[in-house]
């Protein structure tokens, strides 16, 4: 299982794409004993004081 927590997806697209040796063509050593075989990405909202939904992150 992998499990995160960040601010923006970007980090995580890039991450994984390394993982994945989308940049240069070497997968993580991790693949060679287990295989990925599904996927989720999980949004929790910041929110404010009031309980509103913050954007300004």
């Amino acid at each position: 299982m992998f499990v995160a927590f960040g601010k923006h997806f970007d980090a995580f697209e890039r991450l994984l794409d390394n993982m994945l040796g989308k940049n240069d063509g070497i997968s993580d050593a991790l693949f060679s004993f287990t295989r990925p075989v599904s996927g989720s990405y999980f949004w929790c909202p910041p929110v404010d004081d009031k309980g509103q939904i913050n954007y300004d992150f």
